[in-house]
């Protein structure tokens, strides 16, 4: 007879889930049947050790992880009351099952005849936060790009285990400098952790050249939802957006030349004959000057002094001579 709930043939088979003769039972050498489950949730913030539950069987020694195998003492059982317990805290990402193993055997002699397994199985809770690949990420553009340019990339990870407590979102948090006339959105790729950041409206150099943003992902594990945030920082390059203007201009004239007066004399050159002299007439207030090129001959002139006026008419003449020349200016 096998200690297994009851002695009898019959109840070892209905509590094992099985059809089987006891011969049949015994020729199985080594055959494993788990008769039991208990589950816990890793999330369990009480005291330890924590009761599990009863294993309705006569246990031998039971060997396996969480007993006798990493990671040690995490699991308890009593031989003697066949009673469970965990005592201390599991992380169901590192461990998300413990299975024992146990022998049962033949009563009258003592012979080990079959293994029999006790599972314990973890809960998972919504015990991680999703985190991203970089605590700060950075990128340089021009202010030119067309609306909707992908700007960076994003990445973050959940280690939970189950997809209800693994699965996150993104969002944009905060802007700073606050846009105007536009703003930045976060776009998701379903189930890859992947987030891309791009822009509505009208990047400007002019009014902003870097902005810093706050990308947050919380995830949609209950009771509580898990959060963590990185920075995201976009500097702005000067485009060529503008056209060069012209800008009213401070110009020095005083002593400006503005004009050469070319003459013809037919006396020999060089001489005295042939040296000409110049004289301004109608400049009353002494705005021009005119010298003598000692090369050429030609008369010079100047600007002596800036007057508000915008033209002039002058009169040149020659020494001792008749008017040669008369020449208006202007701006």
């Amino acid at each position: 007879k096998i200690w297994c709930c009851l002695l009898g043939t019959h109840q070892l088979n209905s509590c094992l889930g099985i059809q089987l003769s006891a011969s049949d039972i015994l020729l199985r050498q080594k055959r494993n049947w788990v008769i039991e489950t208990f589950t816990f949730d890793e999330g369990y913030s009480g005291a330890y050790p924590l009761y599990l539950g009863r294993v309705n069987i006569k246990l031998t020694e039971i060997h396996g992880p969480g007993v006798d195998k990493e990671p040690l003492n995490l699991l308890k059982i009593d031989n003697k009351t066949a009673e469970i317990w965990v005592m201390q805290p599991v992380d169901r990402e590192k461990h998300d099952q413990f299975k024992l193993i146990f022998q049962a055997y033949k009563k009258e002699k003592g012979d080990i005849n079959v293994e029999m397994g006790i599972n314990v199985d973890i809960i998972d809770t919504n015990d991680n936060e999703p985190k991203f690949n970089n605590d700060m990420y950075e990128v340089t553009i021009e202010e030119a790009p067309s609306q909707g340019t992908e700007l960076i990339n994003v990445t973050a990870t959940d280690r939970d285990s189950t997809e209800k407590n693994r699965k996150f979102s993104f969002s944009i948090e905060s802007v700073s400098p606050t846009p105007q006339n536009f703003e930045f959105v976060i776009n998701e790729e379903p189930d890859s952790g992947n987030g891309t950041i791009s822009f509505k409206g009208c990047l400007d150099h002019e009014k902003a050249q870097k902005y810093t943003l706050i990308v947050k992902a919380t995830d949609h594990g209950q009771p509580k939802p898990l959060s963590s945030s990185t920075t995201v920082i976009i500097n702005i390059e000067d485009g060529n957006r503008h056209r060069p203007v012209f800008t009213k201009q401070k110009v020095r004239l005083q002593g400006v030349l503005i004009s050469r007066l070319q003459v013809t004399d037919e006396d020999t050159r060089g001489t005295k004959a042939w040296k000409a002299k110049y004289k301004i007439q109608g400049d009353t207030n002494n705005n021009f000057r005119i010298d003598t090129d000692p090369e050429t001959n030609e008369g010079l002139l100047y600007v002596q002094k800036v007057a508000c006026k915008s033209s002039f008419t002058l009169l040149i003449q020659r020494a001792f001579e008749n008017i040669y020349f008369a020449q208006e200016t202007g701006d």
